[in-house]
């Protein structure tokens, strides 16, 4: 009886601390999953240039990848710099209705491009390793839950039969 005891507190623990591993897992692959949508919103905004996207835009969707939680500080102190650089007369150019081939905007964000595109890679590769975490953390709590539950039963179905025993020899005694 304690070693059931002592197993099912030992298992029901397990479960808590994985319940909560879970929920952490999930909270920290949803932040990596959202930071990537918007690298990649990023990068389909500076690689468009002038053509689809106004530089106000691709301004706005820089801001939100700096203002990402899982972007590094050097990533993010480049992308302010960037967005507070001198682009006065790069904006004069693209909002001038009469002279429309001016300065594109990927044509002064070929380094920020790649530095989002390198982040976008960097945080696609964390998100692959916290999934194969959570994998190898889920499969080691079901052997140990397994494990645990094999030798509950186990012992439960050693007490039954002990028990059944006792009873068929005090039934013995008693006819006797």
């Amino acid at each position: 009886d304690a070693d059931v005891s002592a197993w099912t507190t030992e298992k029901e623990e397990s479960t808590a601390t994985r319940a909560k591993e879970h929920d952490d897992f999930v909270v920290e692959h949803q932040d990596y999953t959202a930071s990537i949508d918007s690298v990649e919103r990023a990068i389909e905004s500076i690689e468009a240039g002038n053509k689809d996207v106004s530089l106000v835009q691709q301004k706005a969707v820089l801001n939100n990848v700096a203002s990402l939680a899982k972007v590094p500080a050097a990533a993010k102190k480049i992308i302010m710099s960037f967005l507070q650089g001198s682009h006065n007369k790069l904006e004069a150019d693209l909002l001038e209705v009469s002279a429309p081939q001016g300065k594109t905007f990927q044509s002064s964000s070929g380094g920020v491009l790649d530095m989002v595109k390198g982040m976008g890679e960097k945080m696609e590769d964390k998100r692959e390793e916290v999934e194969k975490e959570e994998m190898n953390k889920k499969h080691a709590f079901d052997m140990i839950a397994q494990d645990l539950t094999d030798q509950i039963e186990s012992n439960e179905q050693a007490r039954s039969k002990k028990a059944a025993i006792k009873a068929q020899a005090a039934d013995r005694k008693s006819v006797v």
